[in-house]
């Protein structure tokens, strides 16, 4: 088996180790969490916002449309129409203005609010992989449906969001002290950060940058299918983790 297809699969063997309801295969030493509390002689907490889900990543394109096509398409919409179940021109429909807890709401809700992950088309005069029919305002009408009264005037614009807390918290510009960034070069969300292409930070000792052949969430994988590349961002991640926590002292 290649190492691309181990690091593909990764996530799936996530989920089987990790229920929506049942987290705890993220508190074992099968997972990067686990091999640094493990190190450290620590505990560990999990908070997490939702469940992967279906986000797997697909080592190429006829794979990902064969899945979309055979199953999430028949999964998220049943019998319903593209528009009726994706649109966002009808803020009647059923697909919206749902308030029950769920993973995907929780999601969203950081999306509209801080994140401005809207996953458009690139502009005219640009290759693109994903339709132009996905604009931001495609996205942002979602947040004004799914959350009413929370998003309008200039905080309705979901750039304008992600604006706010990049410049709260200095987004690439960061500079905090033991802070790791680790990034996949085929993470679909790369660009979004420190690893994109074109950035060029200062790697400190208190604030690494480390990148692997990963995709999303390879790395928390500490099984020995993962790739050397992936294994060797979960070392030196606990090697530093271990190191910081040395050398922290209790304060007086």
């Amino acid at each position: 088996m290649s190492s691309t297809n181990r690091v593909v699969r990764s996530c799936s063997r996530l989920r089987e180790k990790s229920t929506p309801e049942n987290y705890t295969g993220l508190l074992t030493n099968s997972t990067i969490n686990g091999m640094i509390m493990q190190a450290t002689d620590g505990a560990g907490i999990v908070l997490e916002h939702r469940f992967f889900g279906l986000s797997n990543p697909y080592p190429d394109l006829p794979v990902k449309g064969a899945f979309w096509k055979d199953g999430f398409y028949s999964t998220e919409c049943g019998n319903s129409t593209a528009e009726a179940c994706f649109g966002t021109h009808d803020s009647t429909s059923s697909s919206w203005n749902n308030t029950g807890l769920s993973d995907d709401r929780s999601w969203n809700w950081m999306v509209c609010n801080q994140f401005g992950f809207s996953r458009i088309g690139a502009s005219e005069g640009h290759p693109t992989i994903v339709s132009r029919h996905l604009t931001a305002q495609y996205y942002e009408r979602g947040c004004q449906y799914d959350f009413p009264g929370a998003f309008k005037g200039p905080k309705k614009l979901s750039i304008l969001n992600a604006l706010a807390v990049n410049n709260a918290y200095g987004g690439w510009n960061v500079t905090t002290d033991r802070l790791i960034f680790a990034n996949g070069q085929r993470h679909p969300w790369r660009e979004a950060t420190v690893a994109a292409n074109g950035a060029s930070f200062p790697k400190m000792a208190l604030q690494p940058h480390l990148l692997s052949d990963g995709f999303h969430c390879s790395d928390m994988d500490a099984s020995e299918g993962v790739s050397k590349a992936i294994k060797a961002v979960q070392d030196a991640t606990v090697e530093y983790m271990t190191k910081w926590y040395a050398d922290w002292k209790k304060s007086a």
